[in-house]
């Protein structure tokens, strides 16, 4: 965005300025704004005299802030220093618009906007080549893995992801050829974690799956040894999207990641220092973020949320009261979180009688504290 600071009265006319802005728009600008310098702000832009005829009763007494730019082939402008418009309706009404919705055809003619479209498309296509250019690795940083959030390549035909950028064979006639290959999806390690041993360590990956769900997966290193069979075989159940014939070159990629960030990793729920973990979420404070190691029985399907705390507290807690059978067993519930605080060894409650007398229910009444 480009600033025109003007001062109508010392400087360039109005026809002066808007040859600017066309070249401004031509030359690449998204946005030209016009600021009259001299105009004091703090006065309104309109005045309404109930005198007037319909229609005209507001009158713009100062000049405004206006933006430029170039939409769909058009040049338009938008009055911006007026938070709100008060515009006539046909009942002699007010109506509150947005300012940004006031938009008005600059003054210029056909011949302006065709030449401003063609300079537009010829700075376009110019900024598109060097793009394409510059975000490919030159030779010299070759061999070596990118990763891409968007489409890329000769004219953007390359889908999004890891890409492993390599000298292809070369002779005493030819350079060697440039040679990129897609190793997968957008794959991005964001934390190595360990845990509290200073152990089995890992790194915790971001992706999106072939139906582009966003994951998070906890993958330990030792996936990578040998020739990264472990690592392949958990991916693939994960959904990522990876292009068979390059499959082998993940490990090396992962390999070579070193995020900043680093998370500690527990294998059993419950409290860690002072955090308390879950399947899918910490709850708590500590300097690292604490993950449950995803390797195990560990179930996190059963601990989603179903509900809200306070349909749980009428629809369930509200009906406990004056059955000490269902007081015990939600109680039983929070003793997990509590022992530890409180300093207490675990304990165990043998629950047994007849048939049909509430046993199972009471499990199920204590197993909404935690559970779908």
């Amino acid at each position: 965005m480009l600033i025109v600071d003007w001062q109508p009265d010392q400087a360039a006319g109005h026809d002066d300025v808007m040859a600017l802005i066309k070249l401004l728009l031509g030359d690449g600008a998204e946005r030209v704004v016009v600021w009259p310098s001299d105009v004091d702000f703090s006065q309104p832009a309109f005045d309404y005299d109930s005198g007037r005829l319909v229609g005209q009763r507001w009158a713009q007494v100062r000049d405004e802030i206006v933006v430029y730019r170039l939409e769909e082939g058009r040049v338009t402008n938008v009055n911006t220093d007026s938070e709100l418009i008060l515009e006539e309706t046909v009942d002699d009404g007010f109506a509150l618009v947005s300012s940004i919705e006031r938009i008005l055809l600059a003054q210029l003619s056909s011949a302006d906007l065709a030449e401003i479209r063609t300079a537009s498309q010829a700075t376009g296509t110019a900024k598109f080549d060097l793009d394409v250019a510059s975000s490919l690795p030159s030779a010299d940083s070759r061999p070596c893995y990118r990763v891409y959030e968007h489409t890329c390549g000769p004219d953007h035909s390359w889908p999004a992801g890891v890409y492993y950028h390599f000298l292809g064979k070369s002779s005493a006639k030819e350079p060697p050829a440039l040679r990129d290959v897609r190793i997968c999806c957008v794959l991005k390690a964001v934390a190595i974690v360990r845990n509290r041993q200073g152990g089995e360590f890992g790194l915790l990956l971001n992706f999106r799956d072939r139906l582009g769900v966003l994951k998070q997966r906890h993958m330990p290193l030792r996936f990578l040894a040998g020739r990264g069979d472990e690592l392949q075989k958990a991916l693939f159940d994960q959904g990522l999207d990876i292009h068979y014939p390059q499959r082998n070159r993940l490990a090396e990629y992962l390999s070579q990641q070193q995020p900043d960030r680093t998370i500690w990793i527990t294998s059993t729920p419950g409290w860690f220092d002072n955090v308390y973990v879950l399947p899918d979420r910490s709850i708590g404070d500590s300097t690292d973020a604490v993950l449950l190691q995803s390797e195990g029985n560990t179930n996190s399907n059963l601990y989603r949320q179903a509900g809200t705390l306070s349909a749980w507290q009428q629809q369930v807690a509200g009906l406990c009261p004056g059955n000490p059978f269902l007081l015990l067993m939600v109680s039983l519930a929070f003793c997990g979180p509590l022992l530890a605080k409180c300093h207490l060894d675990s304990l165990a409650i043998h629950i047994y009688g007849p048939s049909s007398q509430g046993k199972t229910s009471g499990m199920q009444v204590a197993a909404s504290v935690w559970m779908k």
